[in-house]
C-alpha cells in the first residue's frame, strides 16, 4: 500500500483510477471503499492532515449551559 501523504510530483505522476476531492467524513469513506477494492485511489484536500476541528467543544463552554 502507499504512503499515506506522497508530493504534489508523485501524485502527477502515478495512474490514478479514482481521484476523490475532499477528505472530509464522505471523501475519506470513500477512498477507503474504492481502495478496499484494489483501486488505486488519489484523496485530495485543500488542507494538511492532521487538522483540529472544534465539533461539540461548543456546547461544553459554561455560557451555553443553561443556568450556569
Amino acid at each position: 500500500m502507499p504512503p499515506a501523504t506522497i508530493s504534489l510530483g508523485e501524485a502527477a505522476a502515478a495512474p490514478w483510477q479514482v481521484v476523490i476531492g475532499g477528505a472530509g467524513p464522505a471523501g475519506a469513506a470513500a477512498a477507503l471503499r474504492f481502495a478496499r477494492r484494489g483501486l488505486r485511489v488519489l484523496l485530495v484536500d485543500r488542507g494538511s492532515m492532521p487538522r483540529w476541528k472544534g465539533i461539540g467543544r461548543s456546547m461544553a463552554l459554561p455560557h451555553r449551559i443553561p443556568g450556569s
